[in-house]
């Protein structure tokens, strides 16, 4: 299941990205409909290949998730 809400991740740690990776594994998100922060971005950069969107900006995340 699918849903066109966008969810973000703040602060993306080990239980950050546990959570996104089984909503995708789950099948109640897409990866690009999440959107995952943390301060040194590029630490989720393997996330990002996988399809989630990743920044360092959370009140940008909170702005353009519902």
């Amino acid at each position: 299941m699918s849903t066109d809400a966008k969810l973000a991740i703040l602060g993306t740690g080990n239980i950050g990205r546990a959570i996104g990776v089984g909503l995708v594994a789950a099948e109640e998100y897409e990866a690009t409909e999440i959107i995952m922060t943390r301060r040194k971005a590029d630490l989720l950069a393997d996330l990002g290949d996988r399809g989630f969107q990743v920044c360092s900006d959370n009140k940008d995340a909170v702005q353009r998730a519902d």
